[in-house]
């Protein structure tokens, strides 16, 4: 990222994708980047945060939802090269709204493929399920950032009382870390 960020005249976008299931850290890594790169964090004007659920939820208005696409990165692209597109939860986007990111990324033409054909992704980075000790860990560090006591006895039976798979070995944490915070209150209690 060093190398890409230093160049002044970028040829293409950097382009990452990270793959995972839910709670495995993909938007903490994502806010950790954009952390490192921009002063003013995620509140940067050069940082760009789509989660398409909530962004491009009607169907009916896919048109329209293209053409702001289209506007919004032009827009960002043109004020600065290393501007930051996240599009949390890809795989829930449209193939329209894909494709019109897509004709952004490299050279022309790219309206019928898809990123992996042309080679687009720079860098995969695997996400993988986490285990029981993984979620011990995020409910300690979720108390610590709310500056709670660190308990490992309440840490241990929140990630007890999660579900798991597969079912009998019980291995993997269905939802990652995702409901560590709203549930870490009730086990504090």
């Amino acid at each position: 990222m060093t190398g890409f960020t230093q160049n002044n005249n970028p040829s293409k976008p950097l382009v990452l994708s990270f793959h995972g299931t839910s709670g495995t850290g993909k938007n903490l890594v994502s806010k950790m980047i954009v952390d490192n790169l921009y002063y003013q964090r995620k509140d940067s004007c050069h940082v760009k945060w789509f989660m398409p659920d909530a962004r491009f939820p009607d169907p009916s208005r896919m048109q329209t939802y293209k053409s702001e696409l289209q506007q919004q990165i032009k827009d960002a692209v043109r004020s600065c090269e290393h501007t930051m597109f996240i599009f949390d939860e890809a795989d829930k986007m449209d193939p329209q709204l894909i494709r019109t990111v897509q004709s952004f990324l490299g050279s022309r033409g790219l309206w019928h493929t898809t990123l992996t054909d042309k080679n687009l992704v720079d860098f995969y980075v695997p996400f993988l399920p986490l285990e029981y000790e993984h979620i011990l860990q995020c409910a300690m560090a979720e108390m610590a950032t709310n500056r709670q006591t660190i308990n490992r006895g309440i840490a241990a039976r929140l990630a007890r009382d999660l579900q798991y798979f597969p079912k009998e070995e019980k291995l993997f944490a269905v939802s990652g870390c995702k409901k560590i915070a709203n549930q870490l209150p009730f086990y504090m209690s």
